[in-house]
């Protein structure tokens, strides 16, 4: 569906303007149809039974949930649930292949690497995903590579075979927010550290305390500072 504000202005006659350009900046709202997998009759065996041949890539709101109610489509995956769920699988997968801290970060990075490339309105897949996953694990890790998408699939993670990936969901994947009443941050979850690290974040778990050492080098900032530190 396309908003043209064209095609509701009149003319003197009250015939409605002619709308000779479709204008895909107004694009509020589109579906993707594979119609090889809506047309085949699938054996019951076929691992390709149960994949979505019906997915929408754009689209938010009450519109949205109009069109998915009109064509009964309310159980689909949407685009935001795709988002969410990718970066608990990514985290999840690290964890529950135990790929170890370093590899786990050079793993998100690559990722990042990815995500930082697809412009906004564009969607990735999985299987794109994967690939990232699989340049970095080393050879003693190999039974790990092309292993992703089923692990995806097989834990149940609610994620469409291509989605956008939306901005809050990939500052998830790299940075913590920590939100209590003295201070509000935002953390590279890379620089978060036990007390007897080298980590410039440092979290103690016997006190749950968190310990930030950071040099501060904006003389705005470090004028300010001072002058508070003094009050």
């Amino acid at each position: 569906m396309l908003k043209n504000a064209d095609a509701l202005r009149f003319k003197e006659n009250l015939q409605l303007n002619p709308v000779y350009i479709i204008d895909l900046d107004k694009f509020l709202q589109g579906a993707r149809v594979d119609l090889v997998r809506f047309r085949a009759e699938l054996d019951e065996k076929d691992d390709e039974k149960n994949k979505n041949n019906l997915c929408f890539i754009r689209g938010s709101g009450e519109l949205r949930q109009y069109f998915t109610k009109s064509i009964g489509a309310d159980e689909i995956v949407s685009n935001k649930t795709s988002s969410e769920q990718v970066i608990l699988a990514i985290e999840s997968f690290s964890k529950e292949k135990d790929l170890g801290r370093p590899l786990k970060e050079k793993l998100e990075s690559k990722v990042k690497e990815l995500f930082d490339k697809c412009k906004k309105g564009h969607s990735i897949s999985l299987e794109q995903i994967q690939i990232q996953i699989d340049s970095i694990i080393p050879v003693d890790k190999a039974e790990h590579k092309n292993k992703f998408v089923e692990y995806v699939n097989d834990q149940g993670f609610e994620v469409n075979e291509e989605f956008e990936i939306l901005s809050s969901d990939k500052k998830k994947l790299e940075w913590l927010d920590i939100d209590t009443p003295i201070a509000k941050l935002s953390i590279k979850k890379h620089h978060i550290g036990r007390p007897d690290s080298d980590k410039p974040v440092k979290f103690n778990t016997e006190t749950n305390e968190v310990t930030v050492v950071q040099k501060i080098t904006d003389p705005d900032i470090i004028a300010k500072l001072s002058e508070l530190a003094d009050e």
